[in-house]
């Protein structure tokens, strides 16, 4: 019985020790350490930052004092620390702390920073890991792509204060093209002026900053905003142009050809740019003399101050080549560059007041063939032409007047006289003349006022004549109402050589109407003829072993024989 007790007494006490032991551990997690977090930087702008501290594990130790570090590392390696107190504060887990920190001057742009939340206590110092920061405040407002002419200042708003003087504005990277700027209002206004050249329509840049430490790029660059170009068109150097004339187009960014947002304005009219220049003739359905220009490049829409106006010809320099025709003949008309003021394309050309209407045979820059019709009344007209968007009045008149002739120089001719003719003749006009019914073939020989033709080698005999006119191209001719009755008289051959002596070889004759086509001879021998142009003399020759004496020489036409008066004498 005894022992039982005693044994129950060291259990007891081993139980007791177990209870002890356990009480123990339970005290040392109570005063576990404290864990805090730094959070990250809340940038107002570049004096002006908030730090976030948190307690993430808490115990119940008496917190001494909490607040912040702040490291500043500069461009150069140097970093200074500095420590911000605040008034310590019963903060539960997870409770944040956050603080307003205004710099004594603005936080530098080229810098490194960072800061750690720390919390001290009795029994020890604890701080959540840095959160390292830069302060770059410089920043355009607007974040839409700006549009701007070449040489253009733009004004930016936004803050620009951190921008030193080592720094620069740049054309897209910075190697590229620098660009001037200044500031007003406090730095919170950007001044740039856009390059001059280099950029046409539509294209786009950025306006890069370019901080440069040292003299060194630095790395840190930044786009600032983009430029899309729009192109400028200069008012033209002149305001009156004719249908056809090229208007020079000049300005700055002007694409070499087509360009989306880019369009010349005429009379209300979008006409795509398509190059350096344009002419009215080009643009459809244009009415009038003067219309409105300008153009639209997808920012502004500009009309100059002066509309354009059609230049129209002078009728001083319309030149008909000879002032006088009959109905249903051919003008020829120069004078005038056709292609500057009509684009080589009469529309209607007409005669006079009344508009008698002219069809238009032929026309090129340079030239224009006109037909008069065959019903025109007799009169005295202007010339009217009108195409495009230009019209024209000749200063000097046509006069037209029907074809008529009556007399003529004498009535009886051998064939290759000239017969003369006067009458109301142009010498730009072609004349025929009809002997009966043969058709002469050699041209008249015109002056104003006469013509001169040549008999035909016809067979002999009285014949009607009459005289006409008539359009090359046309088979149609007009006849003039006279008619007079002339003979043709019959050829006659007379011998100028009645004596010849060989070697000789060689007659001489004269006569009227001598003809290369006819046969000559002497005696049965046919020779070789050579006429002259008057058709009144000529030479034989031969070459065959004729006889000595006295022969004949005759010459064969188309009706008959005809000999001359003396013999010739073939002497050995």
């Amino acid at each position: 019985m005894k022992i039982n007790i005693k044994i129950l007494l060291l259990l007891l006490s081993s139980c007791l020790l177990m209870v002890a032991c356990s009480k123990t551990e339970e005290t040392e997690v109570l005063i576990a350490p404290m864990q805090v977090s730094t959070m990250p930087v809340t940038i107002k702008d570049e004096s002006q930052i908030t730090f976030t501290g948190k307690i993430d594990q808490i115990n119940k130790e008496t917190i001494l004092a909490m607040g912040f570090i702040l490291s500043e590392k500069s461009a150069s390696g140097g970093t200074v620390n500095k420590e911000i107190t605040v008034n310590p504060k019963e903060l539960k887990a997870d409770q944040t702390l956050n603080y307003v920190y205004n710099s004594e001057k603005p936080f530098d742009i080229d810098n490194h920073y960072s800061y750690k939340f720390y919390v001290k206590t009795k029994n020890g110092y604890y701080s959540g890991q840095p959160m390292h920061f830069t302060i770059d405040n410089i920043k355009v407002e607007t974040e839409k792509t700006t549009l701007a002419y070449l040489g253009e200042t733009l004004s930016f708003k936004g803050n620009f204060k951190q921008f030193k003087e080592t720094y620069y504005l740049s054309i897209n990277s910075e190697a590229g093209q620098r660009l001037e700027y200044s500031f007003k209002d406090n730095q919170t206004t950007l001044l740039v002026t856009m390059p001059k050249s280099g950029f046409t329509q539509d294209q786009k840049f950025s306006i890069i900053l370019c901080k440069a430490i040292n003299g060194m790029p630095y790395t840190n660059n930044k786009q600032l905003t983009e430029i899309k170009v729009v192109a400028k068109i200069n008012p033209p150097s002149k305001y009156s142009y004719a249908f056809n004339e090229t208007i020079p187009i000049t300005g700055m960014g002007l694409p070499e050809y087509f360009a989306e947002n880019l369009f010349l304005l005429v009379d209300g009219k979008r006409i795509p740019y398509y190059g350096n220049y344009i002419r009215l003739s080009e643009i459809e359905n244009l009415r009038g003399n003067n219309f409105k220009f300008g153009y639209v490049n997808g920012r502004d829409s500009v009309i100059f101050d002066k509309p354009l106006t059609v230049e129209q010809p002078s009728g001083d320099l319309l030149h008909i080549l000879g002032e006088h025709t009959h109905p249903y003949s051919e003008l020829f008309v120069d004078g005038l560059d056709f292609y500057k003021y009509f684009n080589s394309k009469i529309e209607h050309a007409s005669l006079g007041e009344q508009k008698l209407p002219l069809s238009i045979y032929i026309q090129n820059s340079e030239l224009l063939y006109l037909h008069v019709p065959e019903n025109t009344p007799e009169g005295i007209y202007a010339l009217n032409l009108v195409g495009g968007l230009s019209k024209v009045s000749s200063s000097k008149k046509l006069t037209v007047k029907k074809f008529n002739w009556d007399s003529i120089n004498k009535n009886s001719l051998y064939p290759g006289d000239t017969i003369r003719v006067k009458g109301n003749f142009y010498n730009h006009i072609g004349y025929g003349m009809v002997f009966g019914n043969f058709d002469m073939t050699d041209h008249a020989m015109i002056s104003t006022g006469s013509a001169a033709f040549v008999v035909p080698n016809i067979t002999p005999g009285k014949y009607k004549i009459n005289i006409y006119y008539g359009i090359s191209s046309s088979l149609k001719r007009i006849y003039a109402p006279q008619e007079k009755s002339i003979e043709v008289l019959t050829p006659t051959l007379n011998n100028l050589t009645p004596m010849l002596k060989k070697p000789e070889n060689v007659i001489t004759i004269s006569g009227h109407g001598l003809h290369s086509s006819f046969k000559y001879y002497l005696g049965n021998y046919q020779l070789h003829a050579s006429i002259n142009e008057d058709r009144k003399s000529g030479y034989l020759y031969f070459w065959e072993d004729i006889p000595a004496g006295k022969h004949k020489i005759y010459m064969v036409t188309e009706y008959g024989k005809i000999e001359a008066k003396d013999l010739i004498e073939i002497q050995k």
